[in-house]
């Protein structure tokens, strides 16, 4: 029996279905800023989230 995949939703964004397939720009810009070391705390940030929240990330990149 194969384990069930995990869902990961962005807080705020919205789309047709639940969780939807669409990711908001500003979290690529995030988690690969031009300054690896906040590209590094934002991307950490996200891999902790089970719900994306992308307040959350801005303040670890400092925004």
């Amino acid at each position: 029996m194969q384990a069930a995949a995990k869902k990961v939703c962005v807080a705020g964004f919205r789309t047709n279905t639940a969780c939807g397939g669409r990711t908001p720009k500003i979290l690529f810009q995030l988690i690969s800023h031009k300054d690896p070391e906040k590209a590094k705390r934002a991307t950490e940030a996200m891999l902790k989230m089970q719900k994306i929240d992308i307040a959350t990330l801005k303040a670890a990149v400092g925004k």
